[in-house]
């Protein structure tokens, strides 16, 4: 859209992280403040001690994270995009020992004092902590001041052991902790997700094993699919620095999306249309106007794009596919391989080209690494089996050196961009044949064809199980995430809630398959009308 416009604020989505000074959270505000004017989605991570902490070596007492918060969310408010405010999703992690109310910020029954329901959040959850609910044992609350390396550590992949270890000594040390129920605690997290519509989930022990980064990711965007290295910075001064930039010495984010059609190209074309979208991203990183200097560095030195899929629901109807069926899980398999492969093939081609991404260093690239390399294994129970020669690819990548971008995949809600081109949105099955988004009704492609129309799933109809196992497999194939959105139904359950077992049952399936993300949470009206939210992502930039 931007570039059809005067403006050249292009890039979809921002992502940073602050340090825990006072010097660094107020650049976190100013960057929230220019990328919501740039025309971006935002994604933040405060790192800073929690309230009741000392500060200045105990001469002050720290007010905690919700002043914070009101800051940001004044800072993307103030100015707005288009016809609407900015918005901004900030993320928190579930050792924080202000989780309970970080956790209620968004709900109407939350004290007036401690709502702040003009931002989105995201709770930062891993592995471990999900086994300690199942078993319903204990959880350890404790400041990023008292266990600065637990707090890093959370941020490492599934695989590495790390966390579990420095969680149990410092549960035999004497630093400061609160204990709660992780089971309540991860309860209290389903019933803000599903009451509020949009608290998300981020599995972030999962987020950094299944990546090409080397990097840390501390958090994702608006949509809950960008998952990107950044680092926070010092003071002001940084953002205007061109030279000597490394890695770590402070980074926004950004990410440049766009979507692939499914059904509208052939596998024939694939390649081609694939290549060309990497070539049309590359050209408008290098034509966009950046908020700061040194993120015009930081941006062409890493060249994240995210590619995602769209329309999957209409693909699927025309050919007669269900989400639930394994014939059909293996066809969305299949299609999510064919992506990944070719938008592989087209960074390879740009990097002989152009050269590879400067920092490309900081990925797995030069090494070899693939998608099929790290994804969840578990996905293997649902769809397996490769269609593409993925060794030749990566003994030609090793050569080359790596690769055009950092990272190729991500699928957005492609919201504005789905009634532009008649498409169904992003990956997800249709809600109803026709909604209406804003005043503007719009009809499911191909609803004139009898057969095809019928051949359409309801996403109120569609288990939660077999939503997962969709994500699943088209996450095996993606570097960074998906914009993972659920429907519930309240006419397919007692009392028209989801009871805790079931909340846990669901928590427990969409860890085991890998779930990078889960994004909205939308429940259906008791009138049974489907009318679009007013806003899907609150961003233009991120509505692609």
């Amino acid at each position: 859209a931007g570039l059809r416009t005067k403006s050249r604020g292009l890039a979809s989505c921002c992502l940073f992280t602050t340090l825990d000074t006072a010097d660094s959270i107020g650049v976190g505000s100013h960057i929230a403040y220019s990328a919501t004017n740039m025309n971006a989605g935002v994604g933040g991570y405060v790192h800073t001690r929690s309230l009741g902490d000392g500060v200045r070596d105990g001469s002050i007492i720290h007010t905690g994270k919700l002043p914070y918060y009101r800051l940001y969310e004044a800072s993307v408010k103030s100015t707005k995009q288009a016809n609407r405010g900015g918005a901004l999703t900030t993320y928190y992690s579930i050792i924080d020992p202000e989780i309970e109310t970080l956790l209620r910020l968004k709900h109407v029954t939350t004290p007036t004092e401690k709502q702040i329901r003009g931002m989105d959040y995201g709770c930062m959850i891993n592995t471990f902590f999900v086994k300690k609910a199942l078993k319903n044992e204990d959880w350890m609350l404790i400041s990023a001041n008292d266990a600065p390396d637990l707090w890093a550590a959370f941020f490492t992949s599934k695989d590495n052991p790390l966390f579990e270890e420095l969680y149990n000594r410092y549960l035999l040390s004497d630093v400061t902790k609160t204990m709660v129920s992780a089971r309540k605690l991860a309860l209290t997290m389903e019933a803000q997700w599903y009451e509020t519509g949009r608290v998300y989930k981020l599995w972030v022990d999962e987020v950094n094993k299944h990546t090409p980064f080397k990097s840390s990711i501390f958090s994702s965007n608006l949509c809950n699919e960008i998952m990107l290295p950044t680092s926070g910075y010092e003071g002001t001064q940084q953002l205007y620095n061109t030279t000597n930039v490394t890695e770590g010495s402070g980074e926004i984010a950004l990410c440049f999306l766009s979507s692939l059609v499914a059904g509208r190209i052939t596998p024939d074309e694939y390649e081609e249309v694939a290549y060309y979208t990497a070539l049309m991203i590359d050209n408008t990183m290098e034509i966009m106007d950046y908020p700061f200097p040194q993120m015009e560095v930081t941006a062409k030195a890493r060249r994240s794009i995210g590619v995602g899929i769209t329309n999957l629901a209409d693909h699927m109807a025309v050919n007669g596919r269900s989400y639930k069926s394994n014939s059909g899980k293996k066809f969305i398999h299949d299609h999510a391989e064919m992506h990944s492969f070719y938008l592989h093939k087209a960074s390879l081609r740009l990097a002989k080209e152009r050269g590879v991404a400067e920092w490309i260093s900081d990925t797995k690239y030069p090494e070899g690494w693939l998608p099929i390399d790290t994804y969840n294994k578990n996905v293997d129970n649902v769809a397996s089996g490769l269609n593409f020669d993925w060794e030749s690819l990566r003994k030609e990548i090793i050569e080359v050196g790596g690769i055009r971008n950092s990272v190729l995949e991500a699928t957005p809600p492609t919201e504005s961009s789905s009634q532009a081109s008649n498409t169904t949105n992003s990956i997800y099955p249709s809600r109803q044949l026709m909604i209406i988004k804003g005043k503007v009704p719009c009809y499911v492609p191909h609803y004139e064809d009898e057969v095809i129309r019928d051949n359409y799933e309801s996403a109120w109809e569609l288990p939660f199980k077999d939503m997962v196992d969709m994500y699943a497999i088209v996450q095996k194939f993606h570097g960074q995430g998906i914009s993972a959105d659920f429907w519930f139904n309240p006419d397919k359950h007692t009392d028209r809630k989801v009871g805790t077992k079931e909340q846990l049952q669901n928590l427990a399936y969409a860890t085991k398959m890998g779930m990078k993300g889960a994004y909205y949470m939308n429940t259906r009206s008791l009138s049974g009308v489907t009318e679009e939210k007013e806003t899907v992502c609150d961003s233009d930039g991120c509505d692609v």
